[in-house]
């Protein structure tokens, strides 16, 4: 009797994960980079502590970052550690201006071979533009190498404290030759999805009590048409997306998207006509 139970708990299980791998995500978001993807070939000497070092780039949309990633080793002759993070200034003339934010710090062993140090970020809405990319390092002086090459000048760095963090603005610095291996990973404006209110209410609330929680709920209607479409079922998948079209306007979203959705929703409409 206990083996049969034994056996009944195996086949359930069984049956729930075969339930689970068979779910897919109903909006795959593709992420785009700016920045240098393929490493430069001239490592540097160790890194001095408390400086930062960038390059810039462009965006070429807007978007919404998720992570920064750097070049680097641990090559720099000195066995120890040395503490770096990242950073991404707004272009102000041709030089860092103010910083839109910071990545965690993290660690390179003396000896590290080279490798993409990826630091993911809170996710942050930036427009179009120019942009650099920061590589900040910390104690102890000489283990760190970023690599970089070409003769262009676009590079460009100071002196920076470590431990409280990349400077609000980048300040006055010195300029060089060489592009740092670094580069953002952002999802373009048209991969990005909502699901609530992203405009303002007019009527205030009263001070709000203490020890107390509140919400509301949404529905994303483009989900639901996408998990239908993935069935086959264009003709019932179509209504949740011209709803959700609809609904885009009022909640501000970007033209971009809804130039997208109203594609995927003629390419819903020609396949349910077979």
């Amino acid at each position: 009797m206990r083996d049969s139970k034994v056996v009944y708990r195996y086949l359930l299980l069984a049956a729930a994960l075969a339930i689970l791998m068979s779910f897919r995500s109903a909006h795959a978001q593709t992420t785009q980079t700016f920045g240098r993807i393929v490493p430069g070939a001239v490592p540097s000497a160790g890194l001095s502590a408390q400086m930062k070092r960038a390059s810039r780039f462009t965006a070429p949309g807007p978007g919404t970052v998720r992570e920064l990633c750097a070049y680097v080793d641990g090559k720099g002759g000195v066995s120890d550690y040395q503490r770096m993070r990242l950073a991404l200034y707004r272009d102000n003339g041709g030089v860092p201006g103010t910083k839109v934010f910071e990545s965690p710090e993290n660690s390179v062993l003396g000896g590290d071979a080279a490798r993409w140090i990826c630091q993911p970020v809170p996710l942050h809405p930036i427009p179009a533009g120019n942009y650099w990319i920061a590589i900040h390092t910390g104690e102890n002086a000489g283990v760190i190498r970023d690599y970089s090459d070409g003769t262009a000048a676009n590079w460009y760095g100071n002196a920076d404290p470590f431990d409280d963090g990349t400077s609000p603005t980048f300040g006055a610095g010195n300029a060089g030759t060489g592009t740092l291996s670094v580069y953002a990973e952002y999802f373009p404006d048209d991969q990005v999805r909502n699901a609530g209110r992203t405009t303002l209410g007019t009527i205030p609330s009263g001070g709000m009590k203490a020890d107390m929680k509140r919400g509301s709920s949404f529905w994303m209607d483009e989900m639901k048409g996408d998990l239908l479409a993935e069935e086959g079922k264009y003709a019932e998948a179509m209504p949740h997306l011209t709803k959700a079209i609809e609904a885009s306007k009022a909640a501000g979203a970007p033209e971009a998207w809804r130039d997208g959705a109203k594609k995927k929703l003629a390419e819903w409409q020609a396949k349910a006509k077979g």
